[in-house]
């Protein structure tokens, strides 16, 4: 085979690069193999392989359905369409234009109830925070309210002239708080 220039007519020949960088020895070895199928010609009764489906299918207008060429199930489909009366094609056209659009509304509100449910996730779980921190906080206040009200029994039985022992037994404060709140009130002898 011999590669010929359209305008000129002169024959392909590879550049020095070509040559020297790529490696190769002749246009052959750089441009793709060309094949030509005369599909005319084509009338085999056992089809073999891939490119002879191809063959069937480009002749008879015919796809087998065991066929297993790549490319072919969806050339089928769309031949399927071609085979259709305006009418039906008009028909069916409508449909697929109809569940494209329906496909896009129910994602677009499947997308919008997921932003939703997010939101509302969100503001429940703030709400449940919220309850939780306000109940942490009672109990607490509700724990500083009793230990105020052991340091206020404990000043009074200091001030009555009890034990130090007393005050801790009675309490339930521990030896140091008492001694820390005696200091802290300014009692001596502690």
């Amino acid at each position: 085979m011999e590669l010929r220039g359209v305008h000129d007519g002169d024959t392909l020949k590879l550049t020095d690069h070509e040559r020297d960088e790529l490696k190769v020895l002749s246009p052959e070895d750089v441009f793709p193999e060309y094949f030509v199928i005369r599909v005319n010609q084509f009338d085999k009764p056992v089809i073999d392989n891939y490119l002879e489906e191809w063959m069937d299918y480009l002749k008879y207008e015919r796809i087998s359905p065991e066929t297993t060429a790549p490319g072919l199930q969806e050339a089928r489909e769309r031949l399927d369409v071609l085979m259709m009366s305006d009418v039906e094609r008009r028909s069916y056209e409508h449909y697929i234009d109809t569940l494209v659009r329906d496909t896009d509304v129910l994602q677009t509100q499947l997308l919008e109830a997921r932003i939703e449910g997010h939101k509302k996730g969100r503001a429940e779980r703030r709400a449940e925070g919220r309850a939780e921190g306000r109940a942490e906080g009672r109990a607490e206040g509700r724990e500083e309210g009793r230990k105020e009200e052991r340091a206020s029994v404990a000043m009074k039985m200091k001030e009555l002239g009890l034990s130090i022992d007393v005050i801790v037994n009675t309490t339930g404060l521990s030896l140091d708080e008492v001694e820390a709140l005696l200091r802290a009130k300014g009692v001596s002898g502690v």
